[in-house]
């Protein structure tokens, strides 16, 4: 290709590609704009991003040959772009219908065996653990080993999908219709399902961590500053950013979901762990606190399922992300349960509300909060202060009202 071309396919105008019968391909991509084939057929977009950013929506012929035609479309521009700069393509619609036809699709092919099989194992694990606390049999283990597969899972597909976009100043693909989520978007997953294992593992071996004075490093890193540590090793989304493109109001009602969250699901209920608030075993006496581990693990790795059903076009995009906001008003009641049975720690609830508030605040701010009420929770455990005043004042302000 000249010079002259390689400019044009540089620009960040659209060029149309023609594709129809086999015997007029070879006189695609010349040009840019072309005349349509002679069968005027339905026509579909590929958009996707050159080396240099710039991007391009590819139209192509919509026939009941889209599996070759799509074939034919890798062949003809991987002379311009790499495999791996693809950014997004439109969600399709499956190749297959019915309920057992759709699992067969998605779980049996060969490739990405690893990553399709460990799924299956997530998810029978996240069924199994939710139909044993419906049931009011719950097994710590599945509790504990549901986010251990969740990582795992994770990791694989970021070694799997390494040809997935990176994200951008501009958007981030889980909110948008059409786009993929981007390879940044699941490596951070693998961070929050830690988060869930860290805090799995803490109600399960509670008594045990909060004994061993060795375990305190870890107790503190992670119930106080997992944010500001372990986080930095990982990717972080950009609600600011995913609220600009794709669908503002879902990105919107996430990101004010997610706050509350990380200082509810995370902050307090480690808060009440630190303290042996929730007793001595609360993997089993507190059933609140379980439930909001599981609602914890559907929100993360079972959310990236969700995404994947829609871009494969077995579900709608607006499915997709309202069966992921439709759990998170069974948070928030969660929470609200939690304050009420915990109101002689009603100290801790404001010390997590004050948080949130702090969350809008500079990263220094935000550590500084957190090593306050860190030396706040460490002088309380082991007796350097004394909680009385908290709670006299506490109950004094209840006698009143």
């Amino acid at each position: 290709m000249d010079g002259e071309s390689k400019a044009e396919m540089k620009s960040v105008e659209p060029m149309d590609v023609e594709v129809s019968e086999p015997a007029a391909q070879k006189n695609v991509l010349q040009n840019g704009n072309k005349r349509r084939a002679e069968t005027p057929e339905p026509r579909k977009k590929v958009a996707v991003e050159g080396s240099n950013g710039s991007h391009k929506d590819i139209s192509v012929q919509s026939t009941a040959r889209d599996a070759g035609t799509i074939g034919f479309l890798d062949k003809s521009i991987s002379k311009y772009l790499e495999p791996k700069n693809y950014e997004t393509v439109k969600a399709r619609k499956p190749e297959v219908s019915g309920f057992f036809n759709s699992l067969n699709a998605l779980f049996s092919p060969a490739k990405f065996r690893f990553h399709r099989l460990w799924g299956i194992v997530y998810l029978f694990q996240f069924f199994i653990a939710c139909f044993l606390e419906i049931r009011g049999t719950p097994d710590w283990r599945l509790l504990v080993s549901v986010p251990l597969t969740g990582i795992i899972q994770s990791i694989a597909a970021c070694r799997i999908f390494k040809f997935l976009p990176n994200a951008n100043d501009s958007t981030q693909g889980y909110y948008h219709a059409t786009k993929s989520m981007s390879f940044d978007f699941i490596f951070e997953n693998v961070y929050f399902a830690g988060l869930l294992l860290f805090q799995s593992c803490y109600m399960a071996f509670n008594k045990t961590m909060r004994a061993n004075i060795a375990f305190l490093p870890i107790e503190i890193i992670m119930t106080f500053f997992p944010y500001y540590t372990v986080r930095t090793y990982f990717p972080k989304s950009s609600f600011r950013n995913s609220t600009k493109e794709g669908d503002n109001m879902f990105a919107s009602i996430t990101k004010y979901f997610y706050i509350t969250a990380k200082h509810f699901s995370g902050y307090y209920v480690n808060y009440m762990l630190f303290l042996g608030a929730l007793g001595d075993d609360p993997m089993h006496d507190w059933p609140l606190t379980r439930r909001l581990v599981l609602l914890a693990t559907y929100g993360t790795t079972i959310a990236v399922f969700l995404k994947t059903l829609s871009f494969r076009g077995y579900i709608s995009p607006r499915t997709s992300m309202l069966l992921y906001i439709g759990i998170f008003p069974l948070f928030w009641t969660g929470y609200a349960a939690l304050f009420a049975t915990c109101f002689d720690h009603a100290w801790i609830t404001i010390l997590a509300f004050i948080g949130i508030f702090v969350n809008y605040g500079s990263w220094h701010m935000q550590v500084a909060y957190q090593t306050l009420v860190c030396a706040l929770c460490i002088g309380f455990r082991y007796e350097f202060l004394q909680p009385d005043v908290f709670s006299k004042t506490l109950g004094a302000l209840r006698g009143e009202l």
